[in-house]
């Protein structure tokens, strides 16, 4: 089983500025109080091991979890939200579609990509290859991922076998959980 958890609520979440891969954002009181809950409810599973992102907002919301769960964060850059390049730091409402590749919450072009930042197939391969790793390590126990929200909907797509340009692309709240049952095996051989 492979339970997927957003990190918690920065200050930037918050000030509703694009992350991205900007690595100054700090967890707020909230943020802080929804990584203990999280930790809570992820305390009673079999968790042979706790993955995260190496960026901050992801590692503090792991840390957290790591600690209830009694084991060490291993971190992993694949697990790191799409680069907005030149918009990283702009409010979220001002992303353009044509800059995003998103509209109406489903992706029109996953080819597109920002000024200096990825594309969603970029994103895509990226976080194929990290799940396709985890299978291929065939530990039956749960895992526990801490990334973002880019990368998730990234890895539940590839995990229910659905392709970059037919995916939605709904919300994902600041330290939700969503679990992927594990393994997975036929997609790794059959969804690239």
């Amino acid at each position: 089983m492979l339970w997927l958890v957003r990190h918690s609520e920065s200050n930037w979440n918050s000030l509703g500025w694009v992350q991205g891969q900007a690595d100054g954002a700090r967890l707020t009181r909230k943020g802080r109080q929804q990584a203990q809950r999280a930790a809570s409810l992820l305390q009673t599973k079999d968790n042979a091991a706790v993955y995260s992102s190496d960026l901050r907002r992801a590692q503090d919301t792991a840390g957290f979890i790591a600690d209830r769960l009694e084991r060490e964060v291993e971190t992993d850059q694949r697990l790191h939200e799409r680069c907005f390049g030149e918009l990283e730091g702009s409010w979220s409402g001002s992303l353009p579609p044509a800059d995003t590749g998103i509209r109406d919450g489903k992706v029109a072009d996953a080819q597109v990509h920002p000024v200096s930042g990825q594309s969603l197939e970029g994103l895509n391969c990226r976080c194929a290859d990290f799940v396709e790793s985890l299978v291929m390590q065939q530990d039956e126990r749960d895992v526990v991922v801490l990334a973002h929200g880019g990368s998730i909907r990234m890895i539940r797509a590839f995990a229910a076998g659905t392709g970059v340009d037919d995916m939605s692309w709904g919300s994902v709240a600041n330290a939700g959980i969503r679990r992927v049952v594990l393994p997975l095996t036929s997609l790794v051989t059959s969804a690239r």
